[in-house]
Order: structure tokens, then C-alpha cells, then sequence
């Protein structure tokens, strides 16, 4: 009976303390990953966008340093953009298109297609340069336009675009990386919460299995063990011991002045018993 009730552990409304520790404990974790996941996931789409921006602003400012420089008149950009789409190299997921006069569109060959898009015509008759953020069918695409002018004229305007389904996949792949190593460590860190509570709390599974024998036995002459340190469990255990060692010694007085009583009570309860019969002799 002993042995099975030193194994319990101390009960709160029903439940395990350790088990409503540890759960408190995961659910912290847990929150604090979330955290940490989100602010993971929201720097580094900050530094893909940035990086998205910062191929496209190359871009732009390649053909700025390049063909825009050599235009003397409006005729010259045909022959100056075709020369610069044809020898260079893009990366991946990338358009260029150079709008010409007449509406004549030049545009890099292969990957990204950007007549398909929605605005697309507005982004090619851009008078200002400014950022779009355009979806169509292959996805969302983040594009400039920049207006070609030459002196006061608006000759023609260049439009880069880049989509952004690779910084997309990225995120997810992040995102599902992430949401497992998370799983995994709240896991981890529960069963290690778990753990570390059970071992905390022995000595108080202990005390509540020797309260329950002391309450069994009604033997308030037996005080709790406790050999650990004078934490808040030891000073726990010492003043239950003070405590039992109150009322052992208040019960015992308790007995003392009853006895006492009982003895002092006797003699004149056995004269007025005696008394009591002899008057019953005489009235019989």
C-alpha cells in the first residue's frame, strides 16, 4: 500500500501537477517557435524581395550604361535594344521588353512572357518609373518600367519584370522546414519538460505519500524526510514538522489533563457512589 502510494504523484483538480506543468511549459515553446517562425519567415522574404529588386534594378541599370548611351536619335534605340536583348543573358524567370515608337514592342526571348499579363499595355506607356506588382496565369511578377527619353522626349520605355514563384517555392520549402523542425523540437523539448517536472516533484510525491500514512496511521509522532536542499520544498517539509509536532504535543496534553482528571474524579465519585447506595438501603 506504501510502495504504491509513494509512486503517486501530487494532484491538482484531478490531473497530474507534472502533466499540467509540462503541458504549460509546451504550450510556451510552442508559442515562442511560432514566434521565432514568423519573424524566420518575414526577414527572409524581406531579403528575397530585395534581392528580387536588386536583379531587376541590375538589369535596368545595364541597359542605362549600355544602348541608352549610345541613342544620338530616336531611330538609334531599335537597333541599340536589339543588339543588347540579343547578347545578353537573364536569369531565369526574367523579361525585358523595350516599347518603341509606334507601340513596337522588343522583348527578351524565352522564360517570362509580358503581353499575357494584366496592365502589362499600361506598363509599357509608363510616362514615370515606378514598381508593379502584376499576376497572371504563371503567377504573381514583381516589374519596373523606366521611361527612355532623349532630351525632353519620351522615345520609347523599358520594362523588366521577374517572377516571383522561385521566392515563392523558397518560402514554402522554408515554411515546411520549419513547421517539422518545430514539431519535432516541441516534441523533444516536452518529453525533456516532462522529465525534468516528474524529478522536481519527487520530493512532493514523497511528502504527500508519507502525509497519507501519517493520516492512516494517525501517528503524529512521525515527521517527513527530507534530505534535499532548504528550498522551498525543504522549508515546506520543516514547517508540516512543526506543525505535527504542535498538535502531537498539544494532544498529548490533552491526554495528560484528561488522566489527571479521571483520577482526581474517582475518589469523590466512588464516596458519592457509596452514599448513593446506602440511601437506597434505607428507603428500600
Amino acid at each position: 500500500m506504501r510502495g504504491d502510494s509513494r509512486s503517486s504523484e501530487p494532484k491538482v483538480g484531478g490531473s497530474s501537477l507534472s502533466v499540467k506543468l509540462a503541458t504549460t511549459y509546451a504550450i510556451l515553446v510552442a508559442a515562442t517557435l511560432l514566434v521565432v517562425a514568423g519573424l524566420a519567415i518575414h526577414l527572409t522574404r524581406r531579403h528575397l524581395d530585395a534581392a528580387l529588386d536588386s536583379q531587376i534594378v541590375t538589369t535596368v541599370e545595364s541597359f542605362q550604361r549600355g544602348p541608352a548611351r549610345s541613342i544620338e536619335e530616336p531611330d538609334d534605340l531599335r537597333t541599340a535594344a536589339r543588339g543588347w536583348l540579343a547578347t545578353q543573358a537573364f536569369p531565369q524567370g526574367q523579361v525585358v521588353a523595350v516599347r518603341l515608337a509606334g507601340d513596337e514592342v522588343l522583348e527578351s526571348a524565352g522564360g517570362l512572357e509580358l503581353r499575357p499579363l494584366p496592365n502589362a499595355d499600361e506598363l509599357l506607356v509608363s510616362a514615370e518609373s515606378r514598381w508593379w506588382q502584376l499576376s497572371g496565369a504563371e503567377g504573381s511578377v514583381r516589374a519596373i518600367s523606366v521611361p527612355l527619353r532623349l532630351g525632353d522626349r519620351q522615345i520609347g520605355t523599358l520594362a523588366v519584370g521577374a517572377s516571383r514563384e522561385p521566392l515563392t517555392e523558397t518560402l514554402s520549402t522554408l515554411l515546411t522546414g520549419i513547421g517539422w523542425a518545430s514539431a519535432v523540437g516541441l516534441a523533444f523539448a516536452t518529453v525533456l519538460g516532462l522529465a525534468a517536472v516528474r524529478r522536481t516533484l519527487r520530493p512532493l510525491a514523497r511528502m504527500s505519500a508519507e502525509i497519507e500514512t501519517i493520516e492512516q496511521t494517525r501517528s503524529l509522532s512521525r515527521r517527513l524526510a527530507h534530505e534535499g536542499p532548504q528550498d522551498e520544498v525543504g522549508r515546506l517539509a520543516d514547517a508540516f514538522n512543526r506543525m505535527l509536532g504542535r498538535l502531537d504535543e498539544s494532544f498529548n496534553t490533552q491526554k495528560r489533563f484528561l488522566a489527571d482528571a479521571s483520577h482526581e474524579l474517582r475518589t469523590p465519585l466512588t464516596v458519592v457512589r457509596g452514599q448513593l447506595e446506602l440511601l437506597s438501603e434505607e428507603f428500600a
